[in-house]
């Protein structure tokens, strides 16, 4: 089947566009399966995108305030590109099912390794994460 990029490939505002991320999906493109985290602002789901699995993140847009902060997390995730950060590879940028589509990974996050592995860090690894992040940071501002 493949993903392929509708033209034009912008949201339905046209403020946001990717030449590799494809911004409109159809229905029979992806399935969304059971909730993996459940927020204030979102659900994230596990689900299936052209055959693979992703994570599947649909924010809650009640007021326009929300639907704007949905386009401008857009715009930022279009331009991310860093082996430190979850990459975007789709999106649904129209209404009514607005969702980012991520790479999906079962590793644990920092969250987990601290307080469910109770993991604790020695100060070299301490200074190679604040590296990471300093270096990912002075390539993306």
């Amino acid at each position: 089947m493949g993903l392929g990029i509708m033209d034009p490939n912008t949201c339905i505002r046209g403020c946001c566009s990717s030449n590799s991320i494809p911004l409109h999906l159809q229905p029979s493109a992806f399935t969304l399966l059971s909730p993996i985290a459940r927020g204030a602002e979102s659900t994230v789901y596990e689900g299936r995108l052209d055959g693979r699995k992703v994570a599947v993140k649909k924010p809650i847009l009640s007021t326009s305030e929300e639907l704007d902060k949905f386009h401008k997390e857009l715009q930022l995730l279009c331009e991310l590109d860093h082996p430190s950060i979850v990459k975007l590879v789709a999106a649904n940028a129209k209404p009514p099912n607005y969702m980012f589509f991520f790479e999906y990974y079962e590793s644990p996050n920092l969250a987990e390794k601290l307080h469910v592995e109770e993991w604790n860090p020695s100060i070299n690894q301490v200074l190679m994460i604040t590296l990471e992040l300093g270096n990912f940071f002075q390539h993306q501002f």
